[in-house]
């Protein structure tokens, strides 16, 4: 449970089979399921940061087309535009500054 001034929000959501992979018996939402999720609710400029990252790093296959197209096939939902602006915006973001 969260205490309300953590500074954390939580979405509940359900998950296919393709916003879930298996590492070593943990179940982890995949890159790209997490840059969507990072795309629709976060505007910190950390999460964006991260949003960048996850964009960028070819091994996670996930770059910004691919988030994209990822967004549009999904239903109706709160913040789909402003997340595909989001996406569209990662191009021209400097690279993040190491962690």
């Amino acid at each position: 449970a969260l205490r309300l001034w953590s500074g954390c929000l939580i979405h509940e959501v359900a998950l296919g089979s393709y916003d879930v992979a298996t590492i070593a018996g943990i179940r982890l939402s995949t890159p790209l399921r997490t840059a969507v999720d990072l795309a629709l609710f976060e505007n910190h400029p950390a999460g964006m940061d991260a949003l960048t990252r996850l964009s960028r790093a070819e091994s996670l296959k996930c770059p910004p087309a691919t988030i994209t197209a990822a967004l549009k096939a999904q239903g109706r939902m709160p913040h789909k535009l402003e997340a595909i602006k989001r996406v569209d915006s990662l191009s021209s973001r400097p690279e993040p500054r190491p962690c």
